[in-house]
């Protein structure tokens, strides 16, 4: 997605052969840029950028950006410690727990143009950053400018803007220049940060384009381009200056009378060994004024070789650090047991640990050592039948599954049942208990709110009142409601992306009987989380925050509903056809709103775009009308004139910055298909045809999916025989993809064997296809994880249209779509876990005793038997749940 885009960084073993995952959720743009940095003359030290609302960016979030280090390669890593002073000496104000400096990186020095952490290795353990401190990296211009010099363990602000810089002399003078305005102006230092001096270097305000001295960093001359504008006809000039600074020194450094020794230091920061080696490296003294030089191009001083200790390991392939423990530990079921180890049996295994490549260390510790491990029931290798390593607990419900949560990248769900009862596991499923407060509570819907969805719930029953949770249903709260949760099939809460306090409630009035003939909802708001409410308007269908997590220009306070324009009658009756509809507006929470747009018949929020629909009395074509801001709406307008009939229109996905909208063109019981538009402007008003005749259900629900991790690739089924589909033949689907976000679509290129080898019979207009989202019976379901870079799963068949499911096979991709194989025959529930390193099948058309799994991507699966757990009884599965992102390696 775009402006979305995240990854995870691995490091791989010293002869390159295995990775390890060593940092989640890193920061990389569409190019691949990755906010990554190493510190150069310093092995071991990186500066990455981690992205701590993932869950979000998949609702239109946007990016919150905190910076870490590592210092012995990637294998440990902490938030950056802020300074405790500004530039100016006053106290900064981080007492908060999630406060911590943040810095500019990689991203933004290829991506934007900006300045990203500068090192060099003739100044080891010096570097300068822009960033902040705080909770997330903020806007480039808020920032300013930071310095280490002890190799990241401590940094000081040496300008309270945004600055380009370099380092010369060994890092005896560093040099910095404000760009973010033009500027005549530098400030230079010789005392590796502590004191600085301006100089005037041209004799007109040039905009800074880039700052910089020779490769080495050795030299007193630096270089300054930028871009000068004439006062009178607003031309612009290149302009190039150099800057020799040699003259404000008086003699040169001599190593016994003015340069000093330092040294790195551990990981803790106390002893001198540095990933094995006791090394030291030459600086000058504190007060002094000479110049380095090049003659002590050889600025390392001493080395050692230190002994071995446990800083100088880290995890194994296949192994994580849990970070309760400190200690390395499996992700899954291990994967060097030997495929004929019997139960009772014990074999020579990874101990979890490998020595960092790059320590120097010799003796001491070695937590390398195969170390002796215990054989499991079944083996552990692929098609063994046994269940491994894999615990299985297995718990009886009197009632069905109704509706399930996770709270995302935790161990933790919840599911209500069809007697409404709620259910609550903080072990991935392993065990269930209810929450006390709720045992005899009738919970008719759990709302999961989208912005905190790492821990905050709400439990609607059919009184006044409901319960929520701020800590993963651990504890719960009561708040009393202004009127019983509405009946009326309008959305009863609404949460706000930054005021946790604020909440949108919309109940009903009189609608306790048929015979009462003035049912209405009623909207109100609260400020404290449902302490005390506010009514605000009757008759509402829809009403919600305007500011969104990517929909960013309205003030928080603002509110938009939809209403019908009356004051009496009964809402149960009323459409948009009987009763005209209006789109309001109000900046202070529902003290005050005006009419937006007229007869309105709905409105939707998707990313950074607001649209609306409106249908006209007596028109026949509904008008679009798009907003970046909420408050300027431009009507939209599509290709060849085409318009749009008042059989209605779903608004897709925005998360590309294009908008992707589904239009009815039929509309008949059995026969619904319509077709798909993609804007093309900027403002998401001017509208292109991207694929004709896309299958969708009477609901609106539309066979259309982007992928989660891959910008531009979509799936979509078309409805092949459109012309005999308006005459009553039944439809024939066929699956298309896109590779460049909707502008060519081709059908699937399928695999030319099955699971067995066996080729298929198949012709020029075969292809693969795929069931899709109006098909599904659990909505959660989707072809890709967004942990699983480019893997995708489905139940299709290799023909020249779609057949049953039940006549399906499953069928998995690992290059984005290109290419396709065979996985196993019959249709299966599927789920990814591990981050794309676990996928699990359940064969789901008829009732099973097991299910299958693979840990090695689809190469191989394994039968795990469940009817043992279950009395030799066999299940028909409904539902596979996991954690939504796929991190997790638990299914339930």
């Amino acid at each position: 997605m775009y402006l979305r885009e995240y990854g995870s960084l691995f490091k791989s073993n010293s002869n390159g052969t295995f990775y390890s995952r060593i940092l989640e959720n890193t920061n990389r743009n569409e190019r691949g840029i990755v906010d990554f940095s190493k510190m150069t003359g310093i092995p071991g030290v990186i500066l990455a950028n981690e992205i701590t609302n993932v869950n979000e960016l998949f609702i239109g979030g946007v990016k919150k950006v905190r910076t870490k280090i590592s210092f012995d390669g990637g294998s440990h890593w902490r938030y950056v410690s802020p300074p405790s002073k500004d530039s100016d000496g006053n106290k900064v104000d981080c007492s908060d727990e999630n406060c911590s400096l943040n810095l500019y990186n990689r991203y933004s020095e290829f991506g934007l143009g900006r300045a990203s952490p500068h090192s060099s290795r003739a100044s080891a353990g010096v570097m300068l950053a822009v960033g902040n401190p705080g909770s997330s990296l903020a806007s480039y211009t808020d920032c300013n400018t930071y310095l280490t010099k002890d190799a990241g363990r401590n940094w000081v602000e040496v300008n309270r803007d945004a600055q380009k810089w370099a380092i010369g002399d060994h890092g005896g003078l560093i040099i910095l220049v404000n760009d973010e305005v033009p500027t005549d102006i530098l400030q230079y230092s010789y005392d590796y940060g502590s004191t600085w001096n301006k100089f005037i270097f041209s004799d007109h305000p040039i905009r800074i384009l880039s700052v910089g001295t020779e490769p080495a960093s050795t030299s007193l001359t630096f270089l300054i381009s930028g871009i000068r504008q004439s006062e009178t006809d607003r031309s612009q000039k290149y302009v190039l200056v150099s800057v020799n600074f040699q003259t404000i020194f008086d003699r040169q450094c001599e190593k016994g009378r003015d340069l000093d020794e330092w040294s790195p230091s551990g990981d803790d920061g106390k002893d001198r060994c540095f990933l094995g080696q006791d090394a030291s490296f030459y600086r000058k003294k504190d007060g002094v004024t000479c110049y380095i030089g090049r003659e002590f191009d050889e600025d390392l001083g001493s080395i050692e070789t230190c002994s071995c200790t446990d800083k100088d390991f880290e995890c194994d392939f296949n192994y994580y650090l849990d970070p309760s423990t400190d200690k390395c530990v499996p992700y899954s079921a291990t994967q060097d047991q030997p495929s004929n180890c019997k139960p009772g049996e014990k074999y020579k295994g990874s101990s979890g640990y490998r020595k960092i490549a790059i320590s120097k260390c010799k003796g001491g510790v070695d937590l390398s050592e195969p170390v002796n491990k215990e054989c499991s029931s079944g083996g552990g290798s692929p098609g063994s039948g046994g269940n491994g390593n894999v615990k299985i607990s297995t718990n009886m419900f009197r009632h069905g599954l109704s509706e399930y949560f996770y709270f995302n990248q935790t161990r933790t769900l919840l599911i209500r049942d069809s007697a409404g009862r709620v259910w609550r596991s903080e072990d991935a499923g392993m065990s269930w208990a209810q929450p006390e407060e709720l045992k005899d509570v009738d919970v008719h819907r759990i709302v999961l709110d989208s912005y905190r969805s790492d821990r905050r719930a709400f439990f609607i029953s059919g009184k006044t009142e409901l319960y929520y949770t701020d800590d993963l249903g651990k504890s719960l709260k009561k708040i009393s409601l202004p009127a019983q949760p509405n009946r009326l099939q309008v959305d009863p809460l609404v949460t706000h992306v930054t005021e946790e306090g604020y909440l949108i409630f919309v109940g009903d009035r009189d609608c306790d009987s048929s015979t009462l003939s003035s049912c209405r909802t009623q909207a109100f708001v609260s400020t404290n989380t449902g302490r005390s409410w506010n009514p605000i308007l009757y008759y509402t269908q829809k009403c919600a925050f305007g500011l969104g997590a990517s929909f960013t220009s309205p003030p928080k306070d603002q509110v938009y509903c939809l209403v019908f324009d009356v004051e009496s009658g009964d809402q149960r009756s009323m459409n948009v056809r009987t009763n005209r509809q209006n789109f309001v507006s109000s900046e202070n929470l529902g003290g005050d709103f005006n009419v937006a747009i007229e007869d309105a018949v709905g409105f939707a929020l998707s990313y950074e775009f607001m649209v609306v629909a409106k249908l006209p009395a007596g028109a026949t074509e509904l008008r679009l009308l798009v907003s970046t801001d909420g408050r300027d709406w431009n009507t939209a307008t599509f290709e060849d004139d085409d318009k749009i009939p008042d059989y209605g229109y779903t608004l897709l996905d925005s998360s590309s910055g294009s908008v992707f909208l589904q239009v009815f063109s039929n509309r008949a019981p059995g026969s619904e298909y319509g077709a798909l538009y993609r804007s093309i402007d900027y403002d998401g008003t001017v509208f292109k045809l991207s694929l004709g005749h896309v299958n969708q259900d009477a609901k609106g629900f539309t066979d259309f999916e982007r992928l989660q991790t891959i910008p531009g690739v979509s799936i979509a089924n078309q409805v092949v025989n459109s012309d005999k589909v308006d005459f009553g033949s039944p439809k024939q689907v066929r699956t298309m993809i896109t590779f460049n976000d909707g502008e060519v679509w081709a059908s699937l290129k399928p695999p030319k064997a099955d699971v067995y080898g066996a080729p298929y019979s198949c012709n020029d207009e075969c292809s693969l296809n795929i069931h899709h989202f109006t098909e599904r019976t659990d909505t959660n379901d989707l072809f890709s994880s967004a942990s699983a870079p480019g893997f995708l799963i489905g139940v299709g068949n290799v023909g020249p249209h779609l057949t049953a499911y039940n006549d399906g096979d499953m069928f998995m991709s690992k290059d984005g779509g290109r290419t396709w194989l065979e996985i196993a025959k019959e249709a299966h529930a599927y789920e990814f876990g591990n981050r794309g390193g676990a996928i699990l099948l359940a064969n789901n058309e008829v009732a099973t005793d097991g299910v299958r799994y693979s840990l090695d991507h689809g190469q191989t699966f394994v039968d795990l038997r469940l009817s043992d757990q279950l009395g030799g009884a066999r299940i028909r599965v409904t539902h596979i749940i996991t954690e939504p992102y796929g991190s997790a390696a638990s299914f339930v």
